[in-house]
């Protein structure tokens, strides 16, 4: 059974997983191994370049919206009408203010927020966890908004590397879901009485990820985000599904 044979399967014919379990859990690897040699290196593809086309818009952003600044001696002198609001979401904002008129009781209103002042950089992560970054620690750096924005292009060039990386926690990524959903599948064929291996429902386990996994980058090529709960209930679905095939064939636990 090829490996286009068993995606097919994975995902459209629930009665093919007693014979593709069977093969064992050496053959369910080599099936996830391809899987990600074949939609992990999709899945680091769109990593890559999402994060360059991330760089090329916001240094054309900071190129065309952001004042004059230069940091020296360990402060921060912006040019311009403050302070400078920055919105990523409803609740989360970037505020920059070197005046010294707007303080840190700002980000009260905020549940997610950053203020930037002349000489700190206050983050605000919750309503529990506040970080304050001193400028003063960098007393020997020095830049300006020019110059930021003639290094950020060079940035570029991790995206080949983290496309790498990306593709390796693919893989490690799954092997561990596989490992919980196998935890959880041993408790639901405890409960429904199937005589199970664990090797047998690791492999049903990496299996029932299939149809996961390629949504979760079908929804990354337009820029969504899959529901990890979603994601582990289809999973959960197909193996609760093979499992009444499965049932079958194995032995049932004697009370």
């Amino acid at each position: 059974m090829n490996f286009f044979k068993k995606l097919s399967y994975s995902v459209v014919d629930i009665r093919r997983y007693p014979d593709m379990i069977a093969q064992g859990v050496g053959r369910a690897f080599l099936y996830l191994f391809l899987f990600t040699l074949l939609f992990g290196t999709l899945n680091s593809v769109i990593i890559g370049y999402q994060l360059n086309r991330s760089i090329g818009n916001f240094t054309t952003d900071l190129s065309n919206n952001m004042p004059d600044f230069t940091f020296q001696n360990g402060e921060l002198d912006v040019k311009g009408k403050m302070p400078i609001i920055l919105r990523g979401s409803k609740d989360e904002v970037t505020i920059i203010d070197t005046t010294g008129k707007t303080t840190e009781d700002a980000l009260n209103q905020y549940e997610s927020a950053m203020l930037i002042l002349k000489d700190r950089m206050i983050v605000k992560r919750n309503s529990a966890e506040t970080r304050i970054i001193s400028f003063n620690e960098f007393q020997d750096v020095a830049f300006t908004k020019q110059d930021v924005v003639n290094f950020l292009p060079h940035l570029k060039w991790l995206a080949p590397i983290i496309a790498v990386v990306a593709w390796i926690a693919f893989f490690i990524g799954k092997m561990v879901s596989a490992l919980f959903l196998a935890i959880i599948n041993s408790i639901i064929s405890s409960i429904r009485k199937i005589r199970l291996s664990f090797g047998r429902l690791y492999s049903l386990s990496i299996y029932s990820l299939s149809l996961p996994m390629i949504l979760d980058i079908i929804f990354k090529l337009f820029h969504l985000k899959l529901s990890g709960f979603i994601y582990f209930v289809i999973a959960l679905v197909y193996a609760w599904l093979a499992m009444g095939y499965m049932k079958k064939e194995a032995e049932p636990i004697e009370e």
